[in-house]
């Protein structure tokens, strides 16, 4: 799954955009830049060009889908978002903490508690996780089923969710398939002829 608009937008109300090195709290290790992109290769002085801010941002971006992407839990594109944008800035370890052996609704109740810098609430991080908080929590109530694609030759659909159930289908590399939930230990509960049902979901990925 990729950042929508609104997920982007949203990273960059928040970080805004600097083309002149800066560190926005002074006991930094390295230097800020851009669209709070921040890193050793950055250094103080150091001046780039709109293009290479948008750059950057990019790059860093697919990073962070990336740390989402691997959590074991089907998201909304909402969900999706909001999460990104909280690993944009608390990091991957910090996004880990947040979602792990957790359900959508306490990673939603837990979201606002990351509000600090140096053990100090900041009201912009405040502002931050409510936000994200809000966009999390749009449409969850809902459901969410999310479309993944096969990427091993084969792959048995069973019965329930363990490697000695029964097999009562077969899936192609290729085929697309309809995702209600993946639990902790990478099962994908997927919906097929009408019928719940369990594959692998170490051979899933977002279509």
């Amino acid at each position: 799954m990729n950042s929508s608009e609104i997920g982007k937008n949203l990273i960059k109300k928040y970080e805004g955009c600097r083309l002149k090195a800066y560190k926005p709290v002074v006991t930094e290790k390295y230097w800020t830049i851009g669209w709070g992109h921040y890193g050793a290769e950055i250094y103080e002085g150091m001046i780039i060009s709109q293009q290479q801010a948008d750059a950057y941002f990019l790059v860093d971006l697919r990073k962070y889908e990336y740390y989402v992407n691997v959590i074991p839990i089907v998201f909304n594109q909402n969900q999706f978002d909001a999460l990104v944008s909280f690993c944009y800035n608390c990091g991957a370890k910090n996004l880990q903490r947040l979602c792990e052996d957790r359900t959508i609704s306490s990673i939603s109740k837990w979201l606002p508690a990351y509000n600090k810098a140096g053990g100090k609430v900041l009201k912009g991080l405040v502002r931050r996780r409510a936000e994200e908080k809000a966009l999390f929590d749009q449409d969850a109530s809902s459901g969410t089923i999310t479309m993944m694609r096969v990427t091993s030759e084969k792959l048995n659909i069973r019965q329930k969710p363990s490697m000695t159930a029964a097999i009562v289908g077969k899936l192609l590399k290729g085929n697309t398939v309809q995702v209600v939930h993946i639990d902790k230990h990478r099962w994908a509960k997927i919906k097929s002829n009408g019928q719940f049902v369990y594959v692998s979901a170490i051979y899933l990925e977002n279509s």
